[in-house]
């Protein structure tokens, strides 16, 4: 069935109870998904992601950055590193919580332009506000 629907599902994944996976996602190797969680067409979930009890994916974006990994579910948040602001929070402090975690003055530009990026990408995907 996984195949018929082109789902492939990498080595040691943990798939919960009730989830719904759609057609042509592919979940990567060590992958954790909390029960009655939903995956929608064509998502792509990167090597050892975690992903709690009754989340609704509709759209994922992963970027390995210089110093931390960037995060974006296709809800008003990214996650940078261990923090998680709304998009409007990044944008107005991206460079104070950058120097309060130490980053270069080119890391920070560095990760402002990724947080603009998914800004664009959250309004031309029409995805709630």
């Amino acid at each position: 069935e996984l195949s018929k629907r082109k789902i492939k599902i990498g080595d040691c994944a943990t798939i919960g109870n009730g989830v719904t996976i759609g057609n042509g996602a592919k979940i990567g190797n060590g992958v954790t998904i909390g029960n009655r969680a939903k995956i929608e067409d064509r998502t792509k979930i990167g090597d050892c992601a975690k992903i709690g009890d009754c989340v609704t994916i509709k759209r994922a974006l992963y970027i390995n950055g210089s110093r931390h990994h960037v995060k974006y579910w296709g809800e008003n948040k990214i996650n940078i590193g261990c923090k998680k602001y709304s998009i409007d929070e990044w944008k107005s402090h991206f460079k104070s919580i950058g120097e309060s975690e130490g980053y270069t003055p080119e890391e920070i530009e560095e990760y402002r332009e990724y947080i603009e990026f998914i800004s664009k990408i959250h309004k031309t995907w029409n995805i709630n506000q």
